[in-house]
């Protein structure tokens, strides 16, 4: 199934592409501005909510811990955000799947009921979830190769800040921000992308098991 859905996807790339790709650029705004706060803000926000006694070495005020706090619940909300375009980028993936499916006695799903139905069966969980195992030892190499930019500016972020939480210069140049911006914008787009295939294998999952089942009643 893994092959298989993997196979699907890359034969049908383009339409999966033209399906989603408006719904993975605004994907790709929330994750850069969840990466941002995430990547500036972190410290700052961990050594006020769980070390008061950095702020108070540092010497923030307390209108500075309040818009720290605020960073926080940004950071929040830009990840639900994001959670919840996932799910429509999801959606989208389905019915493109629908779309392709020539033949009326496929048996892959065509609704969101089939696909419920199937994941409370405990029957199924067994190859459900060494598909996921396997498919997500996968995506985590893809995503740490395609990602690996993002990664690192993200990294210099925290330390950057962390050092200036310390009482040291920021010593970044003005550029990087909108550097970072960008970077996160590319990698949040690919990540989409790399994580569309788990989609498909899961609906092959689906389909292997409803095809067997078909086969034991005749």
């Amino acid at each position: 199934m893994i092959v298989t859905g993997l196979g699907y996807y890359l034969s049908h790339f383009r339409h999966f592409i033209k399906s989603t790709w408006k719904w993975a650029l605004l994907f790709a705004v929330f994750f850069a501005v969840w990466a941002m706060l995430m990547a500036v803000q972190l410290p700052a926000v961990t050594a006020i909510l769980m070390h008061e006694e950095i702020v108070e070495r540092v010497g923030i005020q307390t209108e500075t811990a309040q818009s720290y706090l605020m960073v926080a619940c940004g950071i929040v909300l830009t990840a639900l955000f994001a959670l919840v375009v996932w799910c429509l980028i999801a959606v989208k993936v389905r019915r493109c799947m629908n779309d392709l499916q020539s033949d009326s006695t496929s048996s892959l799903p065509r609704s969101w009921r089939q696909i419920v139905g199937y994941l409370i069966k405990p029957r199924h969980w067994g190859l459900l979830v060494s598909t996921l195992l396997v498919s997500g030892m996968m995506l985590i190499i893809l995503i740490s190769v395609c990602c690996l930019p993002g990664i690192i500016l993200g990294i210099v972020h925290f330390l950057a800040q962390e050092g200036v939480l310390n009482g040291d210069p920021l010593g970044m140049p003005d550029y990087m921000a909108i550097l970072s911006a960008i970077t996160f914008f590319i990698t949040g787009f690919l990540l989409v992308y790399l994580c569309i295939p788990i989609l498909t294998m899961i609906y092959y999952v689906y389909g292997s098991e409803v095809a067997f089942e078909r086969e034991k009643l005749k």
